[in-house]
Formats: C-alpha cells, sequence, structure tokens
C-alpha cells in the first residue's frame, strides 16, 4: 500500500501540471448537447477507427474509502485520493458523498471525469476530473 501512495506522489508534479478547468462546465449540460451526432456518412467511414472515446464506464459502488487529501501549490488546489470499488482515485477534488449513479464519462477533449447524480435526483450531476485511476 505504501509503494503505491509513493508512487502516486511521485506523479504529482505530472498530474498538477495539467491546466485548471471545472469539469461540470461540461458534464452539467444534456448529454445530447455535450456531442453532436456525425452524419450517416461519416459514422460509415469511421466504423473502421471505432474509439471508446465517447463511452461512458458505468461504475456499482461497492465500496468506498478515503485515503486522505494534500494540497498542491500549483494547478489543482486539493485533490483527493481515495478507494473506490478497492481501486485507487487521484480526483480533482474530494467528491460529495451524496452522489448515486456514479459513472465515469469523457469530455470532448478526452479528459476523464467521474459524474453522478445527487440524492438520487436525476437531474443534478456533479462531476469530479480523474487526474489517475487504477
Amino acid at each position: 500500500m505504501k509503494k503505491a501512495v509513493f508512487g502516486l506522489l511521485a506523479l504529482l508534479p505530472f498530474i498538477t501540471s495539467a491546466e485548471s478547468i471545472d469539469p461540470n462546465d461540461f458534464y452539467a449540460q444534456q448529454p445530447s448537447q455535450n456531442y453532436q451526432q456525425p452524419a450517416a456518412s461519416e459514422q460509415q467511414d469511421d466504423a473502421d477507427n471505432s474509439s471508446d472515446q465517447t463511452a461512458a464506464i458505468v461504475l456499482n459502488l461497492e465500496s468506498y474509502k478515503p485515503l486522505g487529501n494534500f494540497v498542491v501549490p500549483q494547478g489543482v488546489e486539493r485533490p483527493f485520493i481515495g478507494l473506490i470499488n478497492s481501486k485507487i482515485f487521484i480526483l480533482s477534488e474530494q467528491p460529495d458523498k451524496r452522489l448515486a449513479g456514479l459513472w465515469i464519462g469523457r469530455s470532448q477533449d478526452g479528459r476523464e471525469a467521474l459524474c453522478g447524480y445527487l440524492n438520487n435526483s436525476m437531474q443534478v450531476r456533479k462531476c469530479y476530473y480523474i487526474l489517475y485511476r487504477e
């Protein structure tokens, strides 16, 4: 466990050098606004080059254990390290404990974010950029 944490701490300079963007600017929009569907002819051309850049990964939350917070002088102010379903995640900030229906989505530039609905509302979304995941 210590090796994993020290390995993550070694990655911090690279992780924090990323520009700071609020993931909710993108993920708070309706899904139809996030991605424009390509025309039918474009879909056929891209069939061979299919990628999962726009695919969402649904998470069934089995266990959740925070490992701690730390302050980074540049970039993200308070990244969060935690175990979600026995996997280590570093998120842009500590997630709200009221989140339900978690999924991992991607923005148009390919950055991953952990998203969920607050209190099972199915309307209010909250997202956190994933800086690292196991």
